[in-house]
């Protein structure tokens, strides 16, 4: 903000290949279907190296980014070799073996050199591809500024035990181990722990007992009013449990065996895959016990969400407040994304329609000079101050008042659409916040 009181917006959506680009001199960022990931193998979640062929069989355990389609898209980014460049031409190879790939043979298909500049999605003709098998691409380009071109290193993917025209080809859902600070109440023994963001997780406990116990774990994402403990029962669609836990003398790593939620389990919901297992969204932990009984504890939870870059976009202006909104809704895109689909939370326990850039839970705040009502997320984040504003903010509401042309008065959710009005929700709230942007 600047002495005229005028806000300055410097928007910085930029693509990670587009980040990177000066970096390489040759294409990359090689997609099949749309994926990136496609020679990763997950294990419960969490990728792993291997080479072997997809164990498609064992689902409880393994997932890969399996190509389900006949006629799958490619993609790639173009080499960057001084300014404006542009891409006159490109020719794919496929191969079934490295022999074959690392020697610029395609056995299987080839598609010649096509005088195209498109990069992006191409789909081959006459490309036959056989199920459950794994398959190397590499794509050569030419640029007005490489006209002998350059090729792609080589990249791998798999397709799935049945392929047909209208499938959609996907990753599967990752895990994220997150380590949260330990604070201990010297005079009750209890220990707590904040992981600052809301999350769809399971709970993981490290657990350093003087003796056999059945201890008390709360889990939740809204403290009590005091702010001295997890709130177990708050009320609305906010969650928030206590389970008994038998814990072992000595150090031992702990699973919270989750209860299901009932909304969440009925015929239209979208059930979570054996290999993730039962989750649930909670910010806060709390391990209660007689006194001794527990010496140290060291929170983990593994958090849910389909693989995305994170990096791939950034936002930066002269409001930390503007700041903050954009990283909330950046976040909700990840939060919400635990079922492989964008939602508005688990509130219903199924998908809903159009919530597919942030959850539910707002609450409305009012600018005192102008009116303009802006919806916002109020405990999202230890980070992110409430949006109470004032007659020294006021150029914070004309700047977003004029750039998603609303008028005072209006409700602006989030700088959505003036359209998409909030629903007040129940005091207190989770964390994964964002627009109902339903009509």
């Amino acid at each position: 903000m600047n002495g005229s009181g005028r806000l300055y917006i410097a928007t910085l959506f930029v693509a990670s290949c587009c980040v990177c680009m000066a970096q390489h001199g040759k294409p990359y960022g090689l997609k099949t279907d749309f994926i990136e990931n496609t020679e990763h193998y997950y294990k419960n979640g969490y990728p792993i190296n291997t080479k072997v062929s997809a164990p498609q069989n064992d689902t409880l355990h393994y997932r890969a980014a399996w190509i389900r389609t006949v006629h799958p898209s490619f993609g790639w980014v173009i080499p960057n070799k001084g300014k404006n460049v542009k891409q006159t031409a490109f020719r794919i190879i496929v191969a079934d073996n490295r022999k074959d790939i690392s020697a610029l043979r395609g056995n299987i298909y080839d598609s010649g050199m096509q005088y195209d500049g498109n990069s992006v999605a191409y789909v081959p003709e006459n490309l036959n591809l056989s199920p459950d098998k794994a398959y190397y691409w590499r794509v050569l380009v030419k640029t007005n500024r490489d006209r002998s071109g350059t090729w792609s290193s080589a990249k791998l993917f798999r397709t799935f035990h049945t392929l047909n025209d209208s499938a959609t080809s996907h990753e599967p859902l990752v895990k994220t181990l997150q380590k949260a600070k330990t604070v201990k109440d010297k005079a009750s023994g209890i220990f707590r722990a904040d992981f600052k963001l809301d999350a769809f997780a399971q709970p993981m406990l490290e657990i350093t007992a003087a003796d056999n116990a059945e201890i008390t774990v709360l889990i939740g994402e809204k403290l009590t009013a005091n702010g001295k403990s997890v709130d177990t029962n708050p009320g609305a669609t906010i969650r928030g449990a206590e389970y008994k836990l038998n814990v072992k003398k000595g150090r031992a790593l702990y699973k919270i065996d989750l209860r299901p939620d009932k909304r969440n389990t009925g015929a239209d919901a979208i059930k979570i895959p054996a290999f993730i297992g039962e989750i649930t969204p909670f910010r806060y932990c709390e391990v209660k016990s007689k006194p001794g009984t527990v010496r140290h504890v060291k929170f983990m939870r593994e958090a849910v969400n389909y693989p995305l870059n994170y990096d791939a976009s950034s936002f930066k202006s002269s409001s930390t407040r503007l700041d903050s909104i954009f990283e909330f809704c950046k976040y909700s895109l990840k939060a919400t994304s635990m079922l492989g689909i964008f939602v508005d939370g688990k509130k219903n326990g199924t998908a809903s329609s159009c919530t597919s850039h942030m959850a539910h839970r707002m609450e409305p705040a009012k600018c005192g000079t102008c009116g303009i009502r802006l919806s916002f997320y109020r405990r999202l984040s230890s980070d992110f101050a409430e949006l109470q504003h004032n007659r020294g903010t006021h150029s914070f509401c004309s700047a977003l008042r004029k750039r998603i042309n609303i008028h005072p008065n209006r409700t602006a959710n989030a700088g959505i659409s003036e359209k998409h009005k909030h629903e007040k929700r129940a005091e207190g709230h989770s964390g994964l916040a964002g627009v109902d942007c339903r009509a």
